[in-house]
């Protein structure tokens, strides 16, 4: 007959055999050795294999404890804490090997180097470790894996963006050189429904306004702008909020932006006006306001502080002729051939020195402003372009990165 502590043992025993099977699923052979998730492999195999073994020592402590007549209560909150770990674990060992395997099969439409190259614009511009994009059900982040997650099929230029978004929840996790935790701590707002406008924020201090059409003409819905009760995210009018105050703070503390303007006319108000058509009501309570303003004025003080060369449109991008005058300029061209029936063609001045932040506010600049009739055939044309010139764009810093001298040796 099974007694309490064999049947605690026999759990222990199943986890135990779990883990050691995702250890050696992570050291199998990867496919296509030139693929990003293949190079980051060894990193992460490691890092998995760190938190395994840490998670096999609770284990293996719950089992010498109970074997010992040790007291059970004890055991089982051992076993507990081990469960949960090991489950993140295995489920983050997965999506690292099934990225793998859907990359290898183009599920993407040739979207993830794209993602890859955006996310790594943004981790070197915050001294950070990229990380790399799979396919997923949904959106999320994998802080011990790097991994992000896009949802399967909605990867394109025009959901692109969010990419920036769950990037900006590594940097919360990071512990460095902020720490959210005391970023947070007299906040009256729930830390989770904080994190969410922290990447929001961060997305669009990196990315500019193609990140609030994204969210607010491609994600949000109006009807439901107001939510009772907040679950795991902000109401999607607080959201915008943020994310327009950004835009609207950023351009203050320089300026010589000129986005503002368009923002507000062909994002802001259509957002307004599909507000009113659904009987949702535009304005916030004031004590919302003022609790959002002090997290912008906190969250906005420490990027100019910290990462200000993630800054879309900082001096940086100024002085190498990029932000959004390029975008401007790149989109101005597609607009022009839109209206004369022509092909749309790739810009004649992509350099080693442009980024994918400028390709998606060209593209996202030019569908909004697209001449009409708006066709899904025109939109697509749109997408295909932009998808391409990021495409030209990951070519040519290949290109740039391949051509460089190695650095010299010393004797």
């Amino acid at each position: 007959m099974m007694t309490d502590r064999d049947l605690l043992l026999d759990r222990v025993d199943l986890l135990l055999r779990s883990l050691g099977l995702a250890k050696v699923a992570l050291n199998r052979t990867m496919p296509e050795p030139a693929d990003l998730v293949t190079r980051f492999k060894e990193k992460m195999a490691a890092e998995f294999a760190r938190a395994i073994e840490k998670c096999q020592g609770i284990l293996e402590e719950a089992s010498t404890k109970v074997k010992s007549e040790g007291p059970l209560a004890e055991c089982w909150s051992l076993y507990g804490k081990a469960r949960e770990e090991a489950e993140a674990l295995i489920g983050e060992s997965l999506a690292f090997r099934a990225g793998a395997l859907m990359r290898v099969e183009t599920l993407d439409d040739g979207m993830f180097p794209i993602a890859d190259e955006l996310i790594r614009e943004l981790a070197y511009s915050v001294f950070a470790w990229p990380a790399i994009t799979i396919l997923a059900e949904s959106e999320y982040t994998s802080d011990r894996a790097r991994i992000i997650g896009l949802r399967y099929p909605a990867v394109s230029i025009w959901d692109l963006p969010i990419a920036a978004h769950e990037f900006g929840h590594i940097v919360a996790s990071e512990g460095r050189p902020l720490d959210f935790r005391e970023l947070a701590k007299d906040s009256r707002v729930d830390a989770k429904l904080l994190e969410e406008h922290f990447a929001d924020i961060f997305a669009t201090y990196a990315l500019g306004p193609a990140f609030a059409c994204t969210m607010i003409l491609h994600r949000f819905d109006p009807s439901n702008a107001h939510p009772v009760i907040e679950w795991t995210h902000p109401g999607d009018a607080k959201r915008v909020y943020c994310i327009i105050e950004t835009l609207r703070k950023m351009e203050d503390s320089r300026g010589s932006f000129s986005w503002l303007p368009w923002v507000d006319e062909n994002v802001s108000k259509p957002w307004e006006a599909s507000l009113a058509a659904v009987d949702q009501r535009r304005d916030l309570d004031r004590k919302v306001v003022d609790e959002l303003d002090r997290w912008l004025e906190k969250v906005l003080g420490l990027f100019e502080r910290e990462f200000f060369f993630v800054k879309y449109g900082n001096k940086k991008y100024a002085d190498r002729g990029e932000g959004w005058p390029v975008a401007q300029k790149w989109s101005s061209d597609w607009i022009h051939q839109l209206e004369s029936q022509c092909d749309l063609t790739l810009p004649n001045d992509i350099t080693s020195q442009s980024t994918i932040r400028d390709a998606l506010n060209a593209a996202w600049r030019t569908r909004v402003d697209c001449p009409p009739p708006v066709r899904p055939d025109k939109i697509e044309r749109i997408e295909t372009t932009a998808r391409h010139l990021c495409q030209a764009i990951c070519t040519k810093r290949s290109q740039s990165a391949s051509s460089s001298p190695p650095p010299s040796s010393t004797k």
